[in-house]
């Protein structure tokens, strides 16, 4: 009965906790074909930034909230910088399903650069813009394979 008695509250204790854990949402993007993106390049030692132009990316993808092939974009930006000898430098894209979205993040990254006392510089869309990436043979006949299973 002691046994029993000293059991019971540890149930209903974990009981109790597997449902008070919050789950993990994913961020609800739109079910579009668009994909808007920018680019953003600093640098810890340098108080320079540079930004590409809003981009639509239109064979790009977004699964699960993350933007599929995102390194290689952004190995495709520090590309750039580094074929015009500016080294150093940490880059990053953005994305977003709506036009409205990656304005918004725009704005707010580019006011934290410029809290930080960072300078801009935009890159031309003539001389960098994000190449279309295509998928792999494998990850075509993979989504295929899905399609059909739906």
């Amino acid at each position: 009965m002691k046994k029993i008695t000293a059991i019971l509250p540890l149930a209903l204790f974990i009981l109790l906790s597997s449902f008070s854990f919050p789950k993990i949402k994913i961020p609800n993007f739109k079910k579009s074909d668009k994909v808007f993106a920018f680019g953003v390049a600093t640098s810890f030692t340098d108080s320079l930034a540079y930004f590409t132009a809003v981009q639509q990316i239109d064979s790009a993808k977004i699964v699960e909230g993350l933007l599929k092939h995102r390194t290689e974009y952004c190995y495709q930006l520090k590309g750039y910088f580094d074929s015009l000898k500016i080294s150093n430098r940490v880059c990053a894209v953005f994305f977003s399903s709506t036009k409205e979205g990656i304005d918004d993040q725009f704005k707010n990254v580019s006011s934290r650069l410029m809290k930080r006392g960072a300078y801009f510089q935009s890159i031309d869309p003539k001389n960098f813009r994000f190449k279309l990436e295509r998928d792999t043979p494998e990850e075509i006949e993979a989504e295929k394979e899905t399609k059909k299973a739906q």
